[in-house]
């Protein structure tokens, strides 16, 4: 069994035009909570934890702006390509799962 701990990070551009509103950020929180990896994601403001609607929302982040997510765990490059796409506007407007994501071995 493979426990190596990794860490990812990655600074990406919300894509949404209403910004890190309830519903990307409650579909981020979503898959954030699929993964056993430590999810974070820090703009201007500060930082929130992805696993945690709440918190993800009092970052404030606007359409167009820079945020960097933050994963630490044995899944971090699964978990951080998955946000990624939803962050860069994977989400359509009546779509609330969690994106399917190419496997990395594929």
């Amino acid at each position: 069994m493979n426990c190596e701990i990794k860490k990812a990070a990655r600074t990406m551009t919300i894509a949404d035009p209403n910004g890190l509103h309830a519903r990307v950020a409650a579909i981020f929180c979503r898959a954030a909570l699929d993964f056993k990896s430590s999810i974070t994601v820090s703009n201007a403001n500060g930082v929130a934890d992805g696993k945690s609607l709440i918190s993800l929302l009092l970052l404030g982040a606007q359409s167009r702006s820079a945020v960097t997510v933050h994963v630490q765990g044995e899944d971090a490059p699964e978990a951080l390509q998955t946000l990624e796409v939803i962050l860069q506007g994977y989400p359509s407007k009546n779509e609330t799962r969690r994106p399917a994501v190419a496997s990395a071995a594929a």
